[in-house]
């Protein structure tokens, strides 16, 4: 196999099929593969901050066994000698999963989970875990343990979270591809912040064994384990890894870990999809938040592009969008700080994290005062944050289950009776943000919060730049959202964009084809993220 010629002198810029073939070819080693990676992590990481965790020594090992198997003639895994990223909250041996917290640093796990032993059976070489923001539950990548990531363009912004550190790491080739959990949105706005692309399969189809987070026993929205990667044959291999169908050999590897609560649910070949047959609905703006341009204008490219491909485009709104934001924030919140307050025990959390922990833990008293106070300051979302993110009874928390359940049967009649098949909308309604803004811009959530809450498999396709004159669209504000929606977007030019992809429950396939058909028409298009020198 020969090398394409811009892979001759940088290995990183190879697709990890492409470097997999290469090694199982001979063209390159695993080695050389690791060390390409590793310099990347030297160079560029004092500045991200993305892997927090070096496994410089043993990624080395790992690879000079790929190589040594390959010379012995053993048939290699899918992902040999590919060099991955694990999300800190996922275990692997002889490292902490902190979530940010120093009361787990010292903890190191005694086995890993299902996930990590199929990518390592596949051959995968883990050259280091990505940082995460305290409790992961913010889209501000940022801890006391770790401390803060930065995007991988620009200083002053952030990549994102959860998957944060992840999206950063997979953005800037410190890694071929990575290992992300998606509860509301935690790979697919890290992809779109930082110009990648993330998957989030339909929950619960894969299993969370092995993975720590703040919000055990909450079972109304589950996260999903996916993957994060500059190319869409990557995140087919990687799941292809997940479900057993790259190589029979895997086959002896139980990748729900006898997990009961992960369904074994027949997986599809995406390349068997039609997009002639598919009736697709178009999401771009909501009442809640409106999207900035270039967030908008790469959703109704992407109806253009299907168009194009055959498929029936149509406009859609979700029934009632701001009653699922609400339900997923009242969902997590439902404890009234009480698991967050127990993960932190007495250490002193961030700025974000402690404003969560006030409104979620405030009397109902207080709650009703604050809440109409902040009516009173023509401040309706703050209001609205106040009186749903709280703390109640199990038989409260019982009717959220209820209510929830009731809005999937609703929603999910809603797409059979218009025939939608797929759902494109915004990931977010913003490009990355500002380091620490993530509370005051919840509403713009919102696209990514519906799929979360109805257990969708959705992903994140990169495809665009903000453009010059696309950052001055929104006039002055009091109101903070708003406020906070017009800053962001200011000095906003260059920064990439993405466009998620929402299909019906358990058809992760249709998903999965129309982000191929979209990568590959947004990847010959001038300002596409990837495309961009040393992306």
């Amino acid at each position: 196999m020969m090398l394409p010629a811009t892979a001759t002198n940088d290995l990183t810029l190879l697709s990890a099929v492409d470097l997999a073939a290469a090694i199982r070819a001979g063209a390159v080693s695993a080695v050389e593969a690791t060390d390409a990676y590793l310099g990347r992590i030297d160079q560029l990481n004092p500045r991200l901050n993305a892997v927090v965790v070096s496994l410089a020594d043993e990624a080395r090992a790992t690879a000079r066994r790929v190589d040594e198997a390959r010379s012995r003639g053993e048939r290699l895994g899918p992902l040999a000698g590919v060099p991955i990223t694990v999300k800190d909250s996922f275990d692997v041996l002889g490292t902490p999963s902190t979530l940010g917290l120093a009361s787990r640093k010292l903890i190191r796990p005694s086995e890993e989970g299902p996930i990590v032993r199929q990518l390592r059976a596949a051959g995968a070489v883990i050259v280091g875990k990505t940082n995460v923001p305290m409790i992961m539950l913010s889209s501000d990548t940022d801890n006391r343990v770790y401390g803060l990531t930065r995007h991988p363009e620009r200083d002053d912004r952030g990549p994102g979270g959860s998957s944060g550190g992840e999206g950063a790491a997979v953005a800037a080739r410190l890694s071929a591809m990575g290992l992300g959990s998606d509860l509301l949105g935690s790979i697919r706005q890290p992809a779109h912040a930082c110009g990648i692309h993330g998957f989030k399969p339909t929950m619960p189809r894969f299993s969370m064994v092995g993975a720590s987070n703040c919000l055990g026993g909450m079972e109304a929205i589950v996260a999903q384990p996916g993957p994060m990667a500059r190319h869409m044959c990557d995140v087919r291999a990687f799941l292809d890894v997940l479900v057993h169908t790259a190589e029979p050999s895997y086959h002896e590897i139980d990748h729900h870990g006898n997990d009961p609560y992960a369904i074994p649910s027949t997986w599809r070949d995406p390349a068997q999809v039609d997009p002639r047959k598919l009736r697709v609905g178009i999401w771009e703006s909501d009442p809640m938040f409106a999207p900035s341009p270039a967030v908008s204008r790469v959703v109704r490219r992407s109806a253009e592009i299907l168009r194009d491909r055959g498929a029936e485009v149509v406009e859609y709104q979700p029934p009632e969008s701001e009653r699922a934001w609400r339900l997923c924030l009242a969902l997590i919140s439902a404890s009234g700080a009480a698991n967050v307050r127990g993960m932190l025990g007495g250490e002193r959390p961030t700025a974000g994290v402690a404003r969560s922990l006030q409104v979620w833990g405030m009397p109902a008293w207080q709650r009703a005062t604050l809440a109409q106070a902040m009516d009173w300051l023509g401040q309706p979302w703050r209001a609205k944050l106040v009186r749903w993110c709280r703390g109640g009874s199990a038989a409260d928390y019982w009717r959220l289950v209820q209510e929830r359940k009731d809005y999937v049967r609703m929603m999910t009649a809603d797409l059979h009776r218009r025939r939608i098949d797929a759902i494109i909308t915004p990931p977010n309604g913003l490009p990355a943000l500002p380091h620490r803004t993530a509370n005051d811009i919840l509403p713009a959530c919102v696209f990514a919060f519906v799929p979360s809450l109805l257990g969708l498999p959705a992903g994140t396709v990169a495809a665009s730049r903000v453009r010059p004159g696309e950052d001055r669209d929104r006039g002055p504000a009091r109101e903070l959202v708003a406020a906070t929606a017009r800053r962001v977007d200011e000095g906003s030019v260059g920064l990439p964009v993405g466009v998620q992809v929402a299909s019906r429950l358990w058809r992760d396939d249709v998903a999965l084809a129309i982000m191929q058909i979209l990568e590959s028409e947004f990847a010959t298009e001038q300002d596409y993220p990837l495309k961009i020198a040393g992306r």
